[in-house]
This record gives structure tokens, C-alpha cells and sequence, in this order.
């Protein structure tokens, strides 16, 4: 298996997109949390784009320590900027197993402030952004935008994210003081608004060969979405695996990467 797998999806000349790395965002503990700058090119100086922030996926916390650096997201980085948008890749703290959720959903929360609070050095549209959320990410970037979704917001996509921790409590084995109101406050699912005028269009990616509790919580929180009304939009990867993005280099991931650019160019132009 390729070490750090490579995004299946390249446009012409994304590799050579402007990119500005390594900009703290926040410090924990005397150490700088840092994120990466994509840029359309040729982008006039002063001028500024709708921008989308990669939220990566959970995992140990050494593992994570350089995230934004994977294939994966220098690659969406990049297919941003060259798709016209302003790519923002950054590293979160670690869950740590679900039990430093609200430090994790606190970096991402910082993140996005930070973006807004510096948007005119950083070239983009403080007041058009969109949310990508990967996998293990769902609980810490998802959720707290779901309860209480900022008017800035203008689209979410959610590839083969994590959508119910309590459904998951069933697989796995969480200490004491991990909660069922803290599995509820950080589960997507429970999050999700009451109807169309109070959230911004989904877009969700699902993998057909993911883990069984994984779809599980994804197909629940489809079924609560569409009682809802919400705008959303669904695309299945029968034979993908969980990041089909980076692993399944066929037809359907191809497919399902390009409208996820559609959707986010969409609402993002739409909403200027």
C-alpha cells in the first residue's frame, strides 16, 4: 500500500497553484497550531475568493501532528485553488478516543474564526465559506456547525463521515466519564436542524465498503436530513472504500470528487 496516497481526482495545473504554508492559528500549550493557504491563480492582489476549509479526519495524536501535509489534503488544497476557490488545510488536536472532543470542535472553532478575523490577508471571502468534513471528523467539525450553523456557512460536505457516536458506543469500549449528553452533543445526527431555512445545503459522500457502523450512522442521519427537508445532496460509492478519494482510482471516484467541486463552486459563487 502507497504510504501517503495521492488524491485519484487532478485538474491541469494544481500543482502549481500558490501556496503559503505554515500559518499559526493557534497555540495550545507554548506549541503553534498551523494552517496552509491554497490560492487561485493569478489572484489580484486585494482581491478575495470563497474559500473551503478541510477538516481531516480523528486519529492518535502523533499521527495527526502533521495531517494537512498528507497527499489527501495538499491535494484537495490545490483542486481547490485550481477550481477557483481558496483552499484552507489545517491540523486539529487529536479526540484522543472521544475524550477531548470539545478541545478538538475548540481548534476547529478557532480555526474558522481566525480565517474570517485574517480573510483580507489571506484573500478570501470572510462571508462565503464551506465546510469539508472527513471521516472521524464528523463529531468535532460537524456537529457544533449543525446546532448552530453561522450565516457565512454556505455549504457542508461530509465524505464517509462518522454521524452517530452513540450508535458507535455499541462497537466500542469509551471511559466512564464520556457521557451519553456528550456522545449526543458531538453526534451529528442529534444535531441536525429542524428544517431547510436553518442550515446550509449537505453534500454527503458514502463508501459501500466502509465500516458497517460507520454507514450505519450515515444512512441514519440521510433519513433524518430528508424527514427534514433539507437540502442535500447524496452520491454512493457502491465498491469504495473508506477515502475512496485517495485509495479508489476509478470512475465513480472520479465522478463523485468533480460534483463535489460543482456543488461547492455552486453555492459558494450563488451565494455572492
Amino acid at each position: 500500500m502507497v504510504e501517503d496516497p495521492q488524491l485519484v481526482y487532478t485538474l491541469p495545473g494544481m500543482d502549481q497553484v500558490p501556496v503559503r504554508k505554515d500559518v499559526p492559528y493557534k497555540t495550545v500549550d507554548g506549541e503553534s497550531l498551523l494552517l496552509d493557504v491554497y490560492t487561485p491563480p493569478r489572484l489580484a492582489p486585494g482581491a478575495t475568493r470563497p474559500a473551503v476549509l478541510f477538516v481531516h479526519g480523528d486519529g492518535p495524536p502523533a499521527m495527526l501532528r502533521h495531517a494537512k501535509d498528507w497527499g489527501q489534503y495538499t491535494g484537495w488544497g490545490q483542486l481547490a485553488a485550481r477550481s477557483g476557490l481558496v483552499g484552507i488545510t489545517f491540523n486539529h488536536r487529536s479526540s484522543e478516543g472521544w475524550t477531548k472532543l470539545p478541545q478538538a470542535a475548540g481548534d476547529i472553532a478557532g480555526l474558522i474564526a481566525f480565517v474570517r478575523r485574517e480573510a483580507p490577508d489571506l484573500g478570501l471571502d470572510a462571508d462565503r465559506l464551506c465546510v469539508w468534513i472527513g471521516s472521524a471528523g464528523g463529531p468535532a467539525g460537524l456537529a457544533p456547525l449543525l446546532r448552530d450553523p453561522p450565516p457565512f456557512l454556505r455549504g457542508l460536505v461530509a465524505y464517509y463521515t462518522v454521524m452517530d457516536l452513540q450508535g458507535l458506543s455499541g462497537y466500542v469500549d469509551l471511559p466512564p466519564h464520556v457521557t451519553p449528553d456528550l456522545l449526543r452533543e458531538f453526534s451529528p445526527v442529534s444535531q441536525v436542524p429542524a428544517g431547510p431555512e436553518s442550515c446550509p445545503p449537505l453534500f454527503i459522500a458514502r463508501a459501500g465498503l466502509d465500516r458497517a457502523a460507520i454507514n450505519e450512522s450515515i444512512d441514519v442521519f440521510i433519513q433524518t436530513a430528508l424527514t427534514r427537508n433539507l437540502h442535500l445532496d447524496v452520491m454512493n460509492h457502491p465498491t469504495g472504500r473508506h477515502g475512496f478519494d485517495v485509495l479508489d482510482t476509478d470512475a465513480r471516484s472520479g465522478e463523485i470528487i468533480r460534483r463535489t467541486l460543482e456543488f461547492m463552486t455552486h453555492h459558494l459563487d450563488a451565494a455572492g
